[in-house]
């Protein structure tokens, strides 16, 4: 499931026509423009925040990656596959959203602790 938000984050970032369209599908719902955020492997809390920020976009999420099926999806981005997220699986992460994000806070509140304990000094 982290892997499939992985790989449409990774798609949408990377490529200037996905990362407009996916803008564009944000306006359109009248919504203000917000980018994904693609996790670094080696920083949990950064899997948090880019699981966070696709459940904000689930439906431009789904809306594009259902667009990359239709006749001219493949035309506008080459026949490019990425996976569908059914309800269940979005269901599913997110659990772990709500699993991991008291680790996310915990892992904040280390962060200012131990910046603020270093500028005291």
């Amino acid at each position: 499931m982290v892997f499939s938000i992985r790989k449409v984050v990774k798609y949408v970032k990377k490529s200037m026509i996905a990362k407009e369209y996916f803008e564009n599908l944000q306006i359109a719902k009248g919504h203000k423009t917000l980018a994904l955020d693609l996790d670094g492997r080696t920083m949990w809390n950064s899997t948090y925040a880019m699981i966070w920020k696709a459940l904000r976009l689930k439906d431009e999420i789904c809306m594009f990656t259902n667009h990359l099926t239709t006749s001219t999806g493949k035309k506008e981005f080459n026949r490019k596959k990425l996976p569908l997220i059914s309800e269940e699986q979005w269901c599913l992460i997110h659990g772990v959203s709500i699993l991991i994000e008291p680790f996310d806070t915990a892992t904040v509140l280390h962060i200012r602790l131990c910046h603020a304990d270093f500028t005291s000094h």
